[in-house]
């Protein structure tokens, strides 16, 4: 299976149809949305939702949406910033990273580490000294595979996110890039 990445096209009906798909997934949406009530949870996806993603999320920073291929088909979405204003950390030249595997057949795969890794060489290519990555406490395969890429929990924020009738908390994950 080869991989690749292509941006997400915004004006793109088939593009915004794949991400509303994937963030109404009930089966993975808990995973990286961050809802503050059950209500929240409820909410539907519309394309609406993800125009807003078209400009940088701070001005002048570089910022990349991906769509992950496999042989060509989507199958999920990849992101960064760098220096945004949702980091922890709060040093110049930081990334942010996130991802999901929208497909459930692709799951499970081990395909994150490789997706990860495309995404540190990216922000390493734009002079990123680091990378920070937030994971619910409750999704134990993010935390797994961040854990053996090398990332190290550097806060915890409890009461940051709703899921199955509770608060729980945000998990602050950091990495040095080697230059």
């Amino acid at each position: 299976m080869k991989i690749t990445y292509r941006e997400m096209d915004f004006d793109s009906k088939e593009d915004l149809l794949l991400l509303c798909q994937w963030y109404n997934d009930p089966t993975i949406t808990s995973l990286f949305n961050l809802y503050q009530s059950e209500e929240e949870t409820h909410h539907t996806f519309t394309a609406a939702d993800f125009l807003p993603r078209r400009q940088p999320p701070t001005t002048m920073t570089p910022f990349a949406n991906l769509l992950i291929l496999a042989d060509g088909v989507p199958i999920g979405e990849a992101r960064f910033e760098v220096d945004t204003r949702k980091l922890h950390t709060q040093q110049p030249n930081t990334g942010w990273i996130s991802l999901v595997i929208g497909v459930p057949a692709y799951r499970g795969q081990g395909l994150g580490a490789g997706v990860v890794s495309h995404l540190e060489e990216r922000l390493a290519a734009l002079g990123v000294e680091r990378v920070e990555v937030g994971i619910f406490e409750y999704n134990s395969p993010s935390l797994r595979l961040f854990s053996r890429l090398g990332y190290e929990e550097i806060s915890r924020r409890e009461g940051r996110v709703w899921w199955r009738g509770q608060m729980w908390a945000e998990i602050r994950y950091l990495k040095p890039l080697s230059q």
